[in-house]
């Protein structure tokens, strides 16, 4: 039987995992992370080696945690798991568009203040 996931924050530490290291980290077989990565390849996607070894940084660790979260703990289904991680990526998307169009207007507005104190 498969041990459940460690949350996020009980990683192992280690900045990349390989794939055997990254599967006994979530409780799974290598082989269901070969397939996650092909039903999820917008989502999942390590690095490679030279030698075309599969390496997982912080950030493949927390979406390969994600996945098992929606497939295994919440029991969705890929296609419905799928359907969930692209409305996430809609709002991240969103989000980031709205935080760079702050970033312009703030950095306009500290433009005019320059250009007031010129007047002074």
């Amino acid at each position: 039987m498969e041990e459940p996931i460690k949350s996020e924050h009980q990683t192992s530490g280690k900045k990349y995992l390989s794939i055997s290291e990254m599967a006994k980290e979530i409780g799974v077989t290598v082989e269901v992370l070969r397939k996650w990565e092909r039903d999820f390849p917008r989502v999942i996607h390590p690095l490679r080696t030279s030698g075309g070894n599969r390496l997982y940084d912080a950030r493949q660790q927390e979406k390969v945690a994600m996945v098992y979260r929606l497939l295994r703990t919440q029991g969705m289904t890929v296609s419905g798991a799928k359907r969930q991680l692209s409305n996430r990526q809609s709002e991240e998307e969103t989000t980031q568009e709205v935080i760079n169009t702050l970033r312009e207007v703030k950095s306009r507005l500290l433009d005019i203040v320059n250009e007031l104190d010129k007047l002074r």
